[in-house]
């Protein structure tokens, strides 16, 4: 679990404000009264289940098992929506211990806020009270959200049901209040941590042993599995990480060109593939029985019709493309002429071609087919291959070496770039953190906390 989600300071300093309508929904559900044992937690347990007991006071201030389960059910909340399972008593127990510190720490902040020199303004009345009607409309329409047409009692009805829910839970104005209280002081306490330029220095040979590290990883990860590593590839943008350096053997990069064909042959082409795919599916024999994989011949001669129309459509400019290159013209210039495929203008596809591996997966299974049957060294071009988005002419452009690149002294300025960026993040998180429970710990030294019996 991320320790950044587990810190019972920094956690509370930004996610205690949950003021969203679909807080309000949620809590509803999970809404539950957990009491701790003497198994998880030191402190005395409450033998009445009373939301109104008094559990714990604070110089002289209450906090009730309410109060306490309050913040139990946001926690509760929050876990769940992190995908945790929370369903189990020992979690149960571990997020209510979680909550009886939160209370204990909340009420120590709130009594020495001013301190801080925080205070509670005109606009944060203001921007709570917004956040507090938005909250209720937006539970009263999904109340509403399966009637078309309500009627003013059927909204009345909605809006009743709201606010019996919202004070059940608690959720009141003064509630948000007193949230936007507690992050202004929370952030209060650490507006004057800083992280030092000394404490953030990167030197190259850290960034040589982090590039190491790095490489052994994925060396482990992808030397023999190209379907995870291209898997990685793909996905790595969408999540916005870096893609592998780490190359399996075997690789081949292959360029190629795309020349587009008019959307009937297209559509005529896909559905006559999906239609013989549909029918190897069907002739699979049961278990048990041989298996039978080969497609009629009239599934076949109507893809090969099909495949011969649509290469007819374009005949003219593929000869005029293998008589260029055959007089000498580059296939990267062709490229540049003829393709119709933008991601031939991106790297590493532009020097160096798609990533071909006889154990690839993500590509159409014509392209795929082509760049080993056809091509069997360097230098070479395929004949015309019909794939899903039109006609392919592949070019077998280099070998991709195995391993990672060397650490040239531009990746070495982003690795440096980034280590620093994670260095200070970490950093100031940490320090933030230790700040925080230093000033909590002094208050607490200096307060009169008494548990109930």
């Amino acid at each position: 679990m991320n320790k950044k989600m587990l810190s019972t300071l920094m956690a509370l300093m930004l996610a205690l404000v949950m003021v969203m309508g679909g807080l309000l929904a949620a809590m509803a559900e999970t809404t539950a009264t957990v009491e701790p044992t003497a198994e998880t937690t030191a402190e005395p347990e409450p033998t009445v289940y009373d939301a109104n007991k008094v559990y714990v006071t604070i110089n002289d201030v209450s906090i009730t098992v309410g109060d306490i389960t309050k913040i139990y059910n946001e926690l509760l909340y929050n876990y769940s929506s992190y995908g945790y399972d929370v369903s189990t008593e020992s979690t149960q127990q571990q997020i209510f211990s979680m909550a009886i510190s939160y209370a204990v720490q909340n009420e120590l902040v709130r009594q020495h806020a001013a301190e801080l020199g925080v205070a509670i303004t005109d606009e944060d009345k203001a921007e709570a009270q917004t956040s507090f009607d938005t909250a209720i409309a937006n539970y009263e329409a999904s109340l509403l959200s399966g009637n078309e047409n309500p009627t003013d009692e059927d909204k009345a009805k909605a809006h009743e049901e709201t606010l019996a829910v919202a004070e059940s839970e608690g959720f009141t104005l003064e509630y948000l209040i007193d949230n936007t209280l507690l992050n202004k002081a929370y952030e209060a306490m650490v507006k004057d941590v800083t992280v030092t330029d000394e404490e953030l220095a990167v030197t190259d040979e850290d960034v040589k042993a982090h590039y190491d590290e790095i490489v052994a990883s994925e060396k482990e990860s992808y030397a023999n599995d190209f379907a995870n590593y291209e898997m990685m590839s793909k996905l790595a943008p969408y999540y916005g990480q870096s893609a592998p350096i780490y190359v399996p053997a075997g690789v081949r990069g292959v360029k190629h060109i795309l020349l587009a064909v008019s959307d009937e042959l297209k559509t005529a082409y896909q559905d006559a593939q999906a239609s013989l795919e549909e029918a190897l599916d069907e002739t699979v024999a049961v278990e048990g029985t041989e298996a039978t994989t080969e497609p009629s011949n009239e599934g076949v001669k109507t893809i090969e019709a099909i495949e011969a129309e649509i290469v007819a459509s374009v005949q003219a400019t593929v000869d005029e493309i293998m008589a260029k290159f055959n007089a000498g013209t580059s296939f990267d210039e062709l490229v540049k002429e003829y393709n119709t495929d933008p991601g031939m203008s991106t790297e590493p596809q532009l020097s160096q071609g798609y990533y071909l591996h006889l154990d690839a997966q993500w590509y159409d299974k014509a392209f795929q087919k082509a760049a080993f049957e056809q091509l069997e060294k360097i230098g070479d071009i395929s004949a015309p291959v019909v794939g899903q988005s039109g006609v392919h002419i592949l070019y077998y452009a280099m070998d991709i070496p195995e391993g990672a690149p060397e650490l040239t002294a531009e990746a070495m300025e982003t690795y440096k770039a980034e280590m620093v960026a994670e260095k200070q993040e970490n950093l100031l998180y940490d320090k933030q953190n230790t700040a925080m429970s230093e000033q909590l710990t002094a208050w607490e030294a200096a307060s009169t906390i008494t548990y109930a019996e």
